[in-house]
């Protein structure tokens, strides 16, 4: 890469961070900034958000049909739906009891073992308690702000096609 590339690649992630940033931080949250991983992920004891801006992948497109078949959330992009997930994870920190919790934690970690993803596997992800709670703050923002939701969907989407365009494409 040349560093006029560089430069510009810079420049558009920026574009994307700050719109993202802001949107975190209006639930006071930190950002993590970007994750170079195809998840989006948060540290609850530092209320750090960290997020990706890597193409969607088999585990995203599952887990967008989960939250519709059990939240019924259709039309927001896994981006947005991904982050206020995240966000969820923070709101609802300290729901759990340490056993719950460590529960939790201790199938993630069993799971993150396995060989390769599977739909089943999402599936008793999704399900665990501090995920599933997660995902149903996140459902609830979601049906009680929609018109927020949508706006920040619509303007980080376009956000990100620009980015993929001039720096993915070319």
């Amino acid at each position: 890469m040349s560093k006029r590339t560089d430069k510009m690649v810079s420049k558009e992630l920026h574009k994307v961070t700050r719109i993202v940033d802001r949107y975190i931080t209006s639930f006071g949250c930190n950002s993590g900034g970007i994750s170079y991983d195809f998840v989006c992920c948060c540290h609850d004891d530092a209320n750090t958000i960290f997020y990706t801006v890597l193409m969607k992948n088999k585990a995203d497109e599952a887990f967008k049909d989960f939250v519709k078949e059990e939240f019924n959330i259709d039309g927001i992009d896994i981006f947005t739906l991904s982050l206020l997930h995240e966000v969820g994870h923070i709101m609802t920190q300290g729901y759990l009891t340490n056993s719950e919790d460590n529960y939790c934690n201790e199938v993630k970690e069993m799971l993150s073992k396995q060989p390769k993803w599977t739909p089943s596997i999402g599936n008793y992800y999704w399900h665990l308690a501090d995920e599933l709670m997660a995902t149903q703050w996140a459902c609830d923002y979601i049906h009680n702000n929609r018109k927020e939701v949508l706006h920040f969907d619509n303007l980080i989407k376009k956000e990100l096609k620009r980015f993929y365009r001039k720096c993915l494409t070319e």
